[in-house]
């Protein structure tokens, strides 16, 4: 390192040589003379001098009286929060720390397959099939990290031809910055990948629906929100799902029961990875990365119903609608109506669609419009607060 510093260049001997080559017989009389020797053919005169000796400081002695603690302004008493409310900024991950089989995933922290096993790891014959990248990408939150990225800067509407072409170069730059291993062909068939999933059908009730349809117009990347309110109750959002009147899935229900039953005022964080719009209808989408099995079936409908309530998605997605609803009626208005312009929550587990398999790896769900207004009762008024 010190072999490279600028000064090494600089200062040279009586001979002309740099310093670069002699550092072993420096001594400060030689560095003090090249200094001099530097000065000479300078306009500006070159001073050199000791460094000033070290000074301790001395802090000085007063009679002043020690600090008293002052009374509480009476302009406080009509505050409408207490000074010592249990406020708090919490998020999905906060929310679902350290419950489940599984623990919950942070959409920048661990991956669901975090702990499994490595592509190195897996045998060699299986690893260098044609379509095995969707399966052997490698795992964990680097992983899921530049998946998410490549997916949020990529134009998904502009052609096979061209898609393919970017995404090869948008997945080696994603990955070089996430510091992922990458091999010769990585780039190549994680974009052939990619652009199957963008091809990917997924039946929705206006039609067949598929990512590549979308152009940039039609899409929100990253929405975050601040869903905010003095009386945020989990426990009485578990209530709410486990009210028949709702149809809410089973084992979402039981899942919920190993929630923390908190109760807080504050203010719940979150990033939407897509919000898009399409037949005259927002949608919210999700892209997981998780690794659940190394063949499609593994991404059916049952298994995905088993990692959504292991891995607390519903309560994710759920928490994304109800922030989505609070923002589209400050936006919107009476103009804005829930059942006719919301289409639903898309749950992308890419590494099960295909476009030889129509909706596999995508979970879907439509929340009802009671169920949404009942939970949102549980988390406050929102900005009415």
């Amino acid at each position: 390192v010190v072999k490279n510093a600028p000064l090494t260049q600089l200062l040279r001997d009586e001979a002309g040589e740099s310093f670069r080559g002699q550092l072993k017989d420096l001594s400060l009389a030689k560095i003090s003379t090249a200094f001099e020797r530097l000065g000479q053919g300078m306009s500006a005169a070159l001073t050199i001098s000791d460094l000033p000796s070290a000074q301790r400081f001395k802090g000085q002695v007063t009679n002043a009286a020690d600090l008293l603690l002052g009374q509480l302004s009476q302009r406080f008493d009509g505050a409408p929060w207490s000074l010592a409310a249990n406020w708090r900024l919490a998020s999905f991950t906060s929310l679902t720390r350290t419950y489940g089989a599984n623990e919950a995933l942070a959409e920048v922290g661990a991956d669901h397959d975090a702990h499994t096993l490595l592509p190195s790891m897996l045998d060699s014959a299986q690893r260098n099939q044609p379509d095995q990248m969707r399966f052997n990408f490698a795992r964990g939150s680097k992983a899921g990290t530049t998946l998410h990225a490549v997916l949020e800067t990529e134009d998904f509407s502009r052609g096979d031809a061209a898609l393919l072409a970017g995404l090869v170069v948008n997945v080696e730059k994603q990955m070089l910055k996430s510091g992922l291993p990458l091999s010769e062909n990585t780039a190549a068939e994680t974009a052939a990948w990619l652009l199957d999933v963008l091809n990917a059908k997924i039946t929705l009730p206006q039609g067949e629906f598929s990512l590549n349809q979308l152009s940039a117009r039609q899409r929100l990347n990253e929405w975050q929100f601040l869903l905010g309110g003095k009386t945020i109750d989990i426990a009485a959002f578990c209530r709410v799902l486990a009210k028949p009147e709702f149809n809410v899935e089973p084992r979402f229900i039981a899942a919920a029961q190993r929630l923390k039953t908190e109760k807080f005022a504050g203010y719940l964080n979150g990033f939407v990875d897509l919000v898009f719009f399409w037949q005259g209808q927002y949608f919210i989408a999700d892209y997981k990365s998780n690794h659940l099995g190394d063949h499609l079936e593994h991404y059916s409908a049952e298994p995905l119903i088993e990692v959504m309530s292991d891995s607390h998605y519903y309560l994710q997605y759920l928490l994304y609608v109800c922030a989505w609803h609070r923002h589209m009626q400050a936006r919107m208005g009476e103009a804005y109506d829930y059942q006719r312009d919301f289409g639903g929550v898309l749950y992308l587990f890419i590494r099960g669609m295909s476009v030889n398999n129509s909706d596999c790896g995508v979970y879907k769900d439509i929340p009802s419009f009671k169920l949404i207004e009942a939970l949102n009762a549980t988390l406050g008024l929102g900005a009415e607060q």
